[in-house]
């Protein structure tokens, strides 16, 4: 990938461009048995497919079709189809759950898409940032990932949200009320920063 400089509110991305560019990243959740992902993104969709991260022991994150399959944490294989790409071609906030109850939840700028019960949770030893299981390379921007080591409260993950929608200026959060961000245990933490 390649760093650009201000893209996304003066602020640099990790450019992939969807041939052969991955990210190989620590075992950070390798013995977890919960986790979330926050991933600030947009997708160019003139790849069929492609695969955001590999986090779990299914196909991975990925957007194909209007769908997104995810896996984080689960060996699911199960897509939510987006009605309306647009959502995914301009920056958003892609995250991911799953509790140590088995409970996965698949949301997308903090709306809940999908819901999954009873999965078994397994995290991959080396996950990967910018591919999926077959090889497909995700073509697109990503500017910040979040990964913690179990599954947050609501309060928590708003905020996040709200941490993420101003570093970022998104358009999206309509939080009822604004949260104070405050710092908890996150066990990885990856950002563009310019030096």
């Amino acid at each position: 990938p390649t760093p650009i400089s201000s893209v996304l509110n003066g602020l640099p991305v990790l450019r992939f461009d969807g041939v052969q560019d991955e990210l190989t990243l620590p075992a950070v959740l390798a013995s977890a048995t919960a986790g979330e992902i926050f991933i600030v993104n947009r997708v160019d969709l003139s790849n069929a497919y492609n695969g955001l991260a590999h986090f779990g022991n299914g196909y991975a994150t990925v957007y194909s079709d209007g769908t997104i399959w995810d896996d984080f944490g689960t060996s699911s294989q199960d897509g939510y189809t987006i009605s309306n790409s647009a959502l995914l071609t301009s920056f958003n906030v892609y995250s991911s759950s799953v509790s140590s109850d088995g409970t996965s939840v698949l949301r997308v700028n903090g709306r809940e898409r999908r819901r999954e019960t009873g999965q078994t949770v397994s995290f991959r030893s080396d996950p990967l940032l910018g591919s999926d299981y077959y090889g497909e390379y995700f073509k697109g921007d990503i500017a910040e990932i979040l990964v913690f080591n179990r599954a947050l409260s609501d309060f928590e993950r708003e905020s996040v949200y709200s941490y993420l929608q101003s570093r970022y200026a998104l358009p999206f959060f309509a939080a009822s009320a604004k949260p104070t961000f405050y710092p908890y245990p996150e066990i990885g933490r990856a950002s563009c920063r310019e030096r």
